[in-house]
């Protein structure tokens, strides 16, 4: 066990500062879709925790803490289920764009490199960790300070990798990472906007 732990925390550490080299080590070694998935999910679950810390230590407050824990579990629960399905998503829209950008890489290499991108979250959960010991108010800044940080190593992280993946350079993996987050942000509007209206339309 001390083994396998010893293994994934340097795999954390080279998908962190040498991303390229994992994606290499993965297809050489076959090893599949199992560790991304274990980063979505220890990843996903640390982030959910630090981001509904301070929102849950505001709740319990004005309600019972019984109900605040219980809301606590919900979030980390949706931010895994979430965490996945960022996942998925992304691979495909990531992978999608990579061929148009004239990429060489299989759909199953780019799971993984997102996958892996996820290691990129660590700042959110040291930040949701400290705000834990301060002030609510203190630990949003803190935990918004952690996704910024968050956001630029991701699109480090995935910048490297599909270039590895894709073989193309990591200038137009960078690219095709932007590219990939303003439809993702053009889509989260549209759908934003479309439940507003719908909601509306009911009320009247």
């Amino acid at each position: 066990m001390g083994e396998i732990i010893r293994w994934f925390v340097e795999d954390i550490g080279t998908a962190l500062v040498d991303p390229r080299s994992l994606i290499a080590i993965s297809r050489v070694e076959r090893r599949g879709l199992g560790e991304p998935l274990l980063f979505v999910t220890i990843f996903s679950s640390a982030t959910a925790v630090s981001i509904s810390a301070p929102i849950v230590t505001l709740l319990t407050l004005l309600i019972p803490l019984e109900l605040g824990l219980a809301i606590h579990v919900l979030l980390i629960a949706l931010g895994i289920v979430g965490g996945i399905a960022l996942w998925l998503v992304d691979s495909v829209l990531l992978h999608a764009l990579s061929k148009i950008f004239g990429g060489e890489g299989r759909m199953y290499e780019t799971t993984i490199a997102v996958g892996y991108s996820f290691a990129a979250t660590w700042p959110i959960a040291l930040m949701g960790l400290i705000s834990s010991a301060i002030g609510w108010l203190s630990g949003m800044f803190l935990v918004m300070l952690g996704i910024a940080i968050e956001i630029v190593w991701r699109w480090y992280i995935l910048s490297q990798s599909l270039s590895e993946v894709h073989g193309f350079s990591a200038l137009r993996g960078l690219l095709v990472v932007i590219l990939a987050r303003a439809i993702l942000v053009v889509l989260a509007f549209i759908i934003g906007m479309a439940s507003i209206t719908a909601w509306f339309g009911l009320r009247w």
